[in-house]
């Protein structure tokens, strides 16, 4: 009988060049040297390159027909996943050792997501920011306060919105300023049209959704 993993990774990827490829095998090493007792879950928004490498570093492997975007990616990824945790994950970050087990060691009564520190790659200093590319909730508190919402279609604002939604249930955001990731931010959604396009639209879903509240800019 396999062993249930702790946490569940989960990383949508569109492997458009090969670019954002070299940052996926950095991404994917680094977690497999630095990290123990998860499952790795891609979900691989129709990828025009390299879906025979992705499928052979995972332990789990969903193959959409088209790019559904982050949040529905981040859905289908939980839905399968059989931690105690789950762990959000952009496919251009490089991770730390003991990362993973020092996001679950943060934890505390009433924490709802978890942060690392971060910087991008041209950036000097490591700082908290609390946003989707790389964040850890336990799987009851997802299960309770639902799935991504897929209104905010291919990105931008999902994420925002989930941690609104965690703080309004009650929960605190809280950043391990130990916890140090290099993020190499965008690389995939600046080539991505539609990311661009619909900056502006979801903006004002999550505003009408909020009542008026405008979401920090820092997603």
């Amino acid at each position: 009988m396999t062993k249930k993993p702790s946490v569940s990774i989960v990383m949508p990827h569109l492997i458009l060049d090969e670019e954002i490829f070299e940052l996926c095998k950095k991404c994917i090493s680094s977690i497999k040297e630095y990290s123990s007792d998860y499952e790795l879950i891609f979900v691989d928004n129709a990828s025009p390159l390299h879906n025979d490498w992705l499928k052979e570093n995972c332990d789990v492997y969903i193959k959409n027909e088209k790019n559904t975007g982050n949040g529905p990616g981040w859905n289908t990824g939980a839905r399968v996943a059989k931690g105690d945790y789950i762990c959000f994950c952009d496919n251009d970050i490089y991770v730390c050792e003991n990362w993973l087990e020092d996001m679950k060691k943060t934890f505390q009564e009433n924490t709802g997501v978890v942060f690392p520190n971060t910087k991008n790659k041209e950036e000097e200093r490591f700082m908290p920011k609390l946003s989707g590319f790389c964040w850890m909730v336990p799987k009851k508190i997802w299960d309770e306060i639902g799935e991504i919402d897929e209104q905010f279609e291919i990105a931008n604002f999902e994420d925002t919105d989930y941690f609104e939604r965690v703080q309004n249930a009650g929960y605190e955001l809280i950043c391990n300023h130990d916890i140090l990731i290099v993020h190499y931010s965008r690389a995939t959604c600046d080539k991505v049209q539609e990311v661009q396009d619909n900056f502006e639209s979801n903006y004002n879903k999550y505003a009408r959704k909020h009542e008026g509240k405008f979401p920090y800019l820092n997603t």
